[in-house]
């Protein structure tokens, strides 16, 4: 389980909501995966590109004038292995600390995979009654929440906007 203090104090307190709304129906739900920096964002999302792409999105974000995110990218090394996510750093709502991953559990501990009809409207209904979001709403993963209704900050704002938010959020870390 992460530290839930590394969450952004509203969602924190609407994503409790569902697990314990989720506990009332004997499923424990488990966030597995926070608030994540841009650092090991820009690390997930260059593990499976080539050097051809991670140069042509340093270019784009410089264009864009995203000085910050376009440094995070590029001094970031990024290990071979397999796709994990389409998002550059400041494009997922882990970036902004209002999303999570988790796992659901049945009532003997074992993890609720996504055939298991009760589990997953439990979970759906949670959700929604705390006016939080899945990836269901964008073909995803039931099992990603986050607060916005937004897929990703870029439906939300400009990538200049999202670069001197991610600036001031996270800084200069590695």
């Amino acid at each position: 389980m992460i530290d839930l203090d590394t969450l952004e104090p509203e969602f924190r307190e609407r994503l409790l909501s569902v697990i314990e709304s989720c506990a009332a129906d004997r499923f424990r739900v488990v966030p597995e995966v926070g608030a994540i920096d841009p650092f090991l964002q820009a690390r997930l999302w260059r593990q499976s590109r080539s050097d051809a792409e991670i140069d042509e999105a340093i270019a784009e974000l410089k264009a864009q004038n995203c000085i910050y995110l376009a440094e995070v990218l590029e001094e970031t090394e990024g290990k071979l292995g397999p796709k994990v996510t389409d998002s550059l750093p400041g494009l997922s709502w882990h970036n902004w600390r209002e999303a999570v991953k988790v796992s659901i559990y049945d009532n003997y501990g074992r993890e609720v995979m996504n055939n298991d009809e009760k589990a997953i409207s439990v979970l759906r209904k949670a959700i929604k009654k705390h006016k939080l979001n899945s990836g269901e709403n964008w073909g995803k993963s039931l099992l990603y929440i986050q607060k916005s209704t937004f897929e990703n900050p870029k439906n939300l704002m400009s990538m200049l906007e999202i670069d001197k938010t991610m600036y001031d959020m996270w800084g200069i870390i590695r």
